[in-house]
């Protein structure tokens, strides 16, 4: 028996001798990169180094490919749409919702060029002690091009008021890119999952009053004597490579009203 024994112990002792020693020779080290390094030895076998992904938290990142990769920040929700329009008054109306990318700098619109409203002349000329400026109805800062129907006759003091609004307009896209940044940075890093990805739309509509400015109106000219805004922010989920409306939108609160005069 006592034979028999020192066999067994000796096959065992054999059998541990052949097995990595993980535990005792296994080495972490943390690369530059965030992966971890772990270096396995055993007798009779190459060192080994095996990479492994992981976040500042330790939790494995998440590889995102294919149907699963984050789209790029949207410029628009729902795509600008704009009223009637022609060449001598400009434009009536502008509607959009604007995504988190609308006020980058790589969706700048354009100043007012060959075709601004042909009335502009004629106020400048006749009444120029109002600082006419062909207003964008869409701010060049969020994509609005300098073309007839994006633009409108107003004053000085009326483009100056309906800055602030675009201001404010202009804050809340912000917001929103900031928002969607820490999202795909969460999810990116395997703190956040990708089906929670949610943005907030920014609703933006502007209309020309329908009555004349007066003083222009005694002068044969054409000028609005108002323009008036309503915003509002909307939710929108994203399902697969497309945003989609989420819940009920929400009303937001605008300089003056939302409503900007010709004085």
């Amino acid at each position: 028996m006592g034979i028999v024994k020192a066999k067994r112990k000796g096959v065992k002792a054999k059998r541990k001798l052949l097995q990595p020693n993980i535990k005792a020779d296994k080495k972490k080290t943390v690369t530059k990169a965030g992966a971890v390094e772990a270096k396995i030895t055993a007798p009779g076998v190459a060192k080994k180094i095996v990479k492994i992904a992981v976040t500042t938290s330790g939790r494995p990142k998440r590889a995102l490919t294919g149907a699963d990769k984050l789209p790029p920040h949207p410029r628009y929700l729902v795509a600008p749409k704009w009223g009637s329009s022609d060449a001598s008054k400009g434009g009536t109306a502008m509607e959009v919702t604007l995504g988190p990318a609308a006020c980058d700098p790589t969706n700048y619109g354009s100043v007012p060029g060959k075709d601004t409203p042909s009335m502009m002349k004629k106020l400048k000329g006749q009444l120029d002690e109002y600082g006419w400026i062909a207003g964008h109805l869409l701010n060049d800062n969020m994509g609005g091009r300098g073309v007839a129907e994006n633009l409108t006759p107003l004053t000085g003091t009326a483009n100056k008021n309906h800055s602030a609004i675009e201001l404010k307009i202009k804050q809340e896209v912000i917001k929103a890119r900031q928002a969607l940044d820490r999202l795909y940075a969460d999810v990116r890093k395997g703190r956040e999952q990708r089906e929670n990805i949610t943005v907030t739309g920014v609703y933006y509509n502007v209309v020309r009053g329908s009555n004349m400015f007066e003083p222009a109106r005694a002068e044969g000219l054409y000028a609005c004597d108002k323009i008036i805004c309503v915003a509002g922010l909307q939710t929108f989920k994203l399902v697969g490579q497309k945003w989609v409306k989420s819940g009920s939108p929400t009303s937001l609160s605008l300089p003056r009203g939302g409503v900007v005069k010709n004085e």
